[in-house]
């Protein structure tokens, strides 16, 4: 956000060059509300600015029948709303859950360039499709054939994989207990030179096994430690009263971030390797990987939960411009206005985490109808204490 900002600056620095023939020394953000504003050295960025721009007019002049490629900005894109319609006007392959740009491409070339063409798509082609390995191509071919199948139905639907391995996915779910907790965090790649988690959220169960949600905030690096000394506090007392507690989330992001803070500011070291060594931590999004495939364009959480019927409180889009406005802040190392982002952050960081424990709970009856089928357990993960040796 601090580039787009950036460059938005040199380009209005660079018009008014053209219209009063002098090139302006410095360029400024003005937040308001009385705060100084941030002042920016024009020579310092122009160079970089009219790099893209001549990268971007060439590549205007090459090919001007452009497409709307998908991209993460598209979160927080007013047009939004006109390239996903062009999108899905062409039903395009962008849809397809887990299809990469480089097989969108490969396949187009082979005149396949619709989620319904790469659903009819009969296997194995001949000749082969460069760039795509059979096992690549039977698996987004698989995943197009059931979102067509959704939207013929008209809902979201889901097969389980066969077979089941006693080394993945569900087999993998360790047992449910009292001391879970479901884990979410949130954090600024672009700021304090290495990057900030500015938010750590979790999720517990109360007595009642009502969930209860806690977050614990960060806005500089001494916060940051506080708040990471605090949590693996939280973790190491609630291993120590129930042994078989484990740390939920959806995909790698959470584990490899404690083991960089863990690093950064060499503290709890020892606390967590001992809850690695443990397996303490359970990523969902593998477990779902490898289990199941469903009628979903993504296989986000957000994605997901329609297959378990949960519902945010607070709306994603109106979530992504505060995440985007709250990191711009911290960014050009400003608070103003961010005060009033923090509660809807908060809110979108609760849902991520319910939605995590609900995803469980909603993977754990699919494991029993499982076992129903098959006659027999799956097993389950072995209770360590992660001690070395």
């Amino acid at each position: 956000m601090f580039v787009v900002v950036v460059i938005q600056l040199c380009f209005y620095s660079d018009l008014l060059s053209r219209i009063q023939n002098l090139e302006p020394e410095r360029m400024y953000v003005v937040l308001g509300g009385g705060v100084k504003a941030e002042e920016f050295v024009v020579q310092r960025y122009i160079a970089y600015y009219r790099r893209i721009k001549s990268e971007y007019e060439t590549a205007w002049k090459v090919e001007r029948d452009t497409y709307p490629e998908p991209t993460e900005h598209c979160e927080v894109c007013s047009w939004y709303p006109l390239c996903d319609k062009r999108r899905r006007d062409a039903d395009h392959l962008s849809f397809v859950a887990g299809i990469s740009r480089n097989q969108r491409k490969a396949l187009g070339e082979r005149s396949i360039s619709t989620v319904a063409g790469l659903a009819e798509l009969a296997l194995p082609i001949q000749p082969k499709i460069d760039r795509i390995g059979e096992a690549g191509l039977f698996r987004i071919r698989e995943q197009a054939r059931i979102q067509v199948m959704g939207r013929k139905e008209g809902k979201s639907i889901y097969e389980m994989l066969e077979p089941m391995e006693a080394d993945k996915g569900l087999a993998t779910l360790p047992s449910p207990s009292a001391g879970d907790v479901f884990l979410d965090l949130e954090s600024n790649p672009f700021v304090l030179d290495q990057g900030l988690e500015y938010l750590i959220g979790f999720l517990t169960l109360d007595a009642n096994a009502e969930p209860r949600y806690e977050s614990i905030w960060s806005l500089n690096r001494a916060e940051e430690k506080k708040a990471f000394e605090d949590f693996i506090a939280v973790v190491m007392d609630r291993w120590q009263r129930d042994a078989a507690m484990h740390i939920y989330h959806y995909a790698p992001y959470e584990p490899t971030a404690i083991k960089r803070l863990a690093g950064r500011h060499g503290t709890c070291v020892d606390e967590v390797d001992e809850l690695l060594r443990a397996g303490i931590f359970v990523d969902l999004y593998r477990v779902v990987r490898q289990s199941l495939r469903a009628s979903v364009e993504s296989y986000s959480i957000k994605r997901l939960e329609v297959l378990y019927g949960f519902s945010r409180t607070t709306p994603l889009r109106e979530a992504n411009i505060a995440l985007n406005a709250f990191e711009a802040a911290l960014a050009l190392g400003s608070r103003h206005g961010a005060d009033s982002l923090l509660k809807t952050i908060e809110g979108y960081n609760s849902d991520d985490c319910e939605s995590a424990l609900r995803l469980r709970d909603w993977l754990e009856v699919r494991r029993t109808v499982q076992e129903s089928k098959m006659g027999h357990a799956l097993p389950r993960p072995a209770i360590s204490s992660g001690k070395p040796g």
